[in-house]
């Protein structure tokens, strides 16, 4: 493996940063950055008080800063308060930024937030919409859940924002020039399942539209209506979705993994075929917080990991957070048939994300600065930590990596790779590429979906 380093930016100050791809228009590509010194989360035992703002930031593909803008006092840095995607909305060629706005220096207020849209070229606000405030009445972690995706209907872009995610959630629908195509809400009273932190957008069904898990029930980005639910019994959250080609018999599957209301009759891990129904489901209880799947075995066969974690109240006086996340169990599994599988890596398995850098078919791991084959081998190192991997750069063979080490973003590639008849079928879907556009939404970046299809 020749893996290097192909592209830099510098990020003013060692800062964390989320990032996405971006479209500047004549064929120019550049990336988008939403950074600060911390990162908040609505869950009440979790959330700080920041250290300082949120700095929205573009570059080109040079590593040449383009324009920045620095959000008020009121926007909370954190991927659920200001959720960013690009997308080009009004057809002009090049991506417009939609994040999530608030205009008032109160941090909590939601009569003051908005959608807005940034030129991607200027930075400069073209176009700002009323953010809906329908979860007033939820508590802290459940009331600042904001999400933003995007599909495409018959060749046509459609913007999904959305609000709540445990228990009442509210989806709004966006065509071109921001015309609003649909609302849907779902009530907690409502059966079936809430949302998952990430978000697949596929056409599962081959009819021109695409799909978007929300959760596990699939619903149109054109209309908002079910097309599946996966699992009409279960009421509770999936912390992963991931769906996953078995390449030797050209199949579609979806792979989950459940947090919470655990349900008689109902496995916590799960593999469904991509018309809705249950391939095999295994373990009874548990909080699964994580998990991915890769191709590992000979014949380019997958496994399926799922991460059982138990969150425990922290009794450390003058600790960070008021509960602590304890890692109890990994489960394997061979992913077409749920057969219990074995598998190690010289780091945990939880802590590794998946990526066909070398583009021929086999995954290797990303984690702790190394690079591992599917063997255990170290390939290959690189400084600072992961933000995100997958086809980031269209020019590169195989899957590449972006990294930050204090505040020095990199992008690293294998110069040797070159695409084998897997990568080529993967990136016969659209999502592989409009992902790395979605990456500073949700928890679209983590190791779950880097490794999909």
């Amino acid at each position: 493996m020749n893996f290097q380093k192909v592209r830099e930016f510098d990020i003013p100050g060692n800062r964390y940063s989320y990032s996405a791809n971006v479209d500047l228009g004549g064929g120019r590509r550049g990336f988008v950055f939403s950074s600060s010194a911390s990162w908040q989360d609505p869950g009440e035992e979790l959330f700080h008080l920041p250290k300082d703002g949120l700095e929205i930031l573009c570059y080109d593909d040079s590593g040449a800063l383009l324009w920045s803008k620095k959000l008020g006092v009121g926007v909370l840095p954190g991927i659920w308060f200001c959720p960013l995607a690009a997308v080009d909305m009004d057809g002009d060629g090049r991506d417009e930024i939609y994040f999530v706005n608030n205009l008032s220096d109160a941090p909590f207020s939601l009569f003051q937030r908005r959608l807005e849209a940034l030129d991607s070229l200027t930075g400069e606000t073209l176009g700002s919409w009323q953010w809906p405030d329908r979860t007033r009445e939820l508590s802290m972690s459940k009331c600042y859940r904001f999400y933003l995706t995007a599909g495409y209907a018959h060749g046509s872009p459609v913007l999904i924002t959305s609000q709540g995610c445990y228990t009442d959630m509210y989806l709004q629908g966006w065509g071109r020039g921001m015309v609003k195509l649909w609302e849907k809400t779902i009530p907690e009273s409502d059966p079936g399942p809430r949302a998952s932190h990430l978000t697949p957008v596929l056409d599962l069904n081959g009819d021109g539209v695409d799909e978007i898990f929300w959760g596990e029930r699939v619903l149109s980005v054109l209309t908002g209506e079910e097309v599946f639910n996966f699992a009409p019994d279960f009421h509770g959250h999936s912390d992963i979705l991931v769906p996953f080609l078995d390449y030797a018999e050209d199949k579609m599957y979806v792979y989950t993994c459940r947090e919470d209301h655990e349900t008689p009759g109902q496995k916590r891990i799960n593999v469904f075929n991509a018309d809705g129904s249950l391939k095999w489901g295994a373990v009874d209880t548990g909080h699964m917080h994580t998990g991915w799947v890769a191709t590992v075995f000979d014949g380019f066969g997958k496994l399926a990991m799922a991460e059982h974690h138990e969150w425990r109240p922290n009794t450390e006086v003058g600790s960070d957070s008021g509960m602590t996340m304890h890692t109890l169990e990994h489960y394997l599994f061979r992913a077409v048939t749920g057969e219990r599988a074995a598998f190690s890596l010289p780091v945990p398995l939880g802590d590794v994300a998946p990526a066909d850098i070398d583009g021929d078919g086999y995954s290797e791991f990303i984690g702790g600065g190394k690079i591992f084959d599917r063997f255990g081998d170290l390939l290959a190192q690189y400084p600072g930590s992961r933000v995100r991997s997958g086809r980031i750069l269209e020019e590169y063979a195989g899957e590449q990596l972006m990294t930050n080490e204090n505040g020095k973003i990199y992008i690293w590639a294998d110069l040797d790779a070159r695409d084998g008849e897997i990568m080529k079928k993967r990136l016969s879907y659209r999502f592989p590429l409009l992902l790395q556009k979605l990456t500073a939404s949700g928890y679209n970046s983590n190791n779950a979906l880097a490794s999909c299809l």
